[in-house]
């Protein structure tokens, strides 16, 4: 099972488990390419703040200067 990360690396997301969620092949793909993008995303973030309480999607991508 492929992980999928919430925030991409390529757009500065970390790789830290808050961050991250093992999807299905079809999913994992659907979610990368933008066929229902948004309503995954939804479900991944309510996912993740089910599990990980004070979870913060600010704090799951790289700032190189603190900010």
């Amino acid at each position: 099972m492929p992980n999928a990360h919430y925030i991409p690396r390529s757009q500065g997301g970390l790789g830290i488990e808050e961050n991250v969620v093992t999807l299905c092949l079809d999913c994992h793909m659907r979610y990368d390419n933008g066929a229902g993008r948004e309503r995954t995303k939804a479900e991944i973030k309510s996912y993740l703040e089910e599990i990980y309480p004070g979870w913060d999607e600010s704090k799951l991508t790289y700032k190189k200067w603190g900010d």
